[in-house]
């Protein structure tokens, strides 16, 4: 008994920590400003950032560079060099994390952002970040399910 007991202890003191400071996902717009580590000293949480958007403004910056004309001997070089560059590089790099933010949002059910979605089950819709973390402490304090 005593030996379920003393496990029974280590299991909380490994995971009360866990269930204390909420994991965050932050789903706003890549055009909004947040500064995230200063957001997760004040919150004392951690906090991943996802940038929606973003896409639509590399895939159209890519696609200018390919609006030239000349015949199919004289473009391949030119899209070759130009796919190889470090520009579009970046451009594909914020192609792919846009694409698996909207991913994550999916998954969570994120209908509409900027959203917060505290340990995959809050989520807290159209208020600036942090009126959004209050909210959260308020609903919590209050000893809410959502936790």
């Amino acid at each position: 008994m005593k030996q379920v007991i003393a496990a029974f202890i280590s299991w909380l003191l490994i995971t009360i920590p866990v269930f204390a400071t909420p994991h965050i996902d932050i789903f706003i717009s890549h055009t909004q400003a947040f500064d995230v580590e200063r957001f997760e000293r004040i919150t004392a949480s951690n906090a991943r950032v996802y940038w929606l958007g973003a896409d639509l403004t590399a895939l159209q910056a890519i696609n200018s560079r390919f609006l030239r004309t000349g015949s199919i001997d004289e473009v391949k070089p030119r899209i070759q060099k130009i796919i190889q560059s470090p520009a579009i590089q970046k451009l594909m790099s914020a192609i792919s994390q846009a694409e698996n933010a909207k991913a994550k949002a999916n998954k969570l059910g994120v209908k509409a952002y900027p959203a917060m979605v505290f340990n995959d089950k809050c989520v807290v819709y159209g208020l600036s970040v942090y009126e959004s973390w209050k909210k959260y402490q308020r609903f919590t304090d209050k000893k809410r399910v959502c936790q």
